[in-house]
């Protein structure tokens, strides 16, 4: 079993080509279908949450999926997935509009 805390994408491993994820608001735990990523500095959660919800990340993860009936992405692969950095004021604006624009902060 896998331990997710709040701020973790949680995105399921099998058949990624259904795009199931979520953005916990809880922890919890998730079995080993289901991949957990967590920012390692918390300011971070945020722009790895956009960055994963796109469908370039999915794209990317069937690129080196493995199975025909239900296929795997490949962790290897997965994790090789570039993330851009920011400077420390675009971060702060990135945060602040999408806390607003999903409703969580203003």
């Amino acid at each position: 079993m896998t331990y997710f805390q709040a701020e973790d994408v949680l995105v399921s491993n099998i058949r990624p080509y259904f795009k199931r994820m979520w953005f916990a608001t809880t922890s919890g735990g998730c079995n080993a279908d289901v991949l957990c990523f967590r920012a390692l500095d918390k300011k971070y959660a945020y722009l790895l949450k956009s960055i994963m919800f796109q469908d370039g990340f999915f794209d990317y993860v069937m690129s080196g999926a493995k199975g025909t009936k239900m296929p795997r992405g490949d962790k290897t692969h997965i994790m090789l997935y570039p993330i851009p950095l920011f400077s420390e004021t675009q971060l702060l604006k990135f945060i602040e509009y999408n806390k607003i624009s999903f409703g969580e902060g203003g």
